[in-house]
């Protein structure tokens, strides 16, 4: 950790974090130190929690956009059975004429 903060890698977040004699990663208010393996896991799920909220957004903005295209379509089904009552109610005014 001292060869890393002297080449200027590890910066003022760093601070109080330390490798143990067992070769662990301490943070200043943990007991027990993590491994290489489990710090490459939170990475890992780091950045699938980024993945998985940027698909949520997406997501999000997707079901927003069928919501405008469902009240489009509850629009134009509107009108197009008032246009069929009014076909339909012309049509059968027509054939009582012709009949």
């Amino acid at each position: 950790m001292f060869r890393l903060r002297c080449c200027g890698v590890v910066g003022k977040d760093w601070e109080g974090w330390r490798f143990g004699s067992d070769g662990l990663l301490y943070h200043p208010f943990w007991r027990r130190g993590f491994t290489g393996h489990e710090l490459a896991g939170m990475w890992h799920g780091v950045q699938r929690v980024a993945t998985l909220e940027r698909q949520v957004r997406q997501l999000e903005k997707d079901c927003e956009a069928l919501r405008v295209d469902a009240v489009k379509a509850d629009e134009l089904a509107g009108y197009y059975k008032r246009q069929v009552r009014l076909e339909a109610s012309m049509g059968l005014a027509l054939a009582r004429i012709a009949g």
